[in-house]
């Protein structure tokens, strides 16, 4: 903790998606989906509707850098 209870937080979310050989098929429900509230199969991210802040058809890489500042 900070002065006076606040709070730093820091996270970060790294994910990539390859294929094992040049003609493997990946489900397209296992892409990554960014975007919204998280309760679905999407990452969270505040500000958008699930799945809109990337490919409209999922990506095969992501990256998530968040920082908080909590106030009690």
């Amino acid at each position: 903790p900070l002065k006076w209870g606040l709070v730093l937080l820091s996270e970060n979310r790294v994910g990539l998606i390859g294929e094992l050989q040049n003609d493997s098929y990946i489900n397209p429900n296992e892409l990554f989906f960014i975007g919204g509230s998280g309760l679905g199969f999407s990452e969270p991210l505040r500000g958008y509707d699930d799945g809109r802040a990337g490919p409209r058809g999922g990506g095969k890489s992501m990256v998530r850098f968040t920082t908080e500042l909590r106030i009690p």
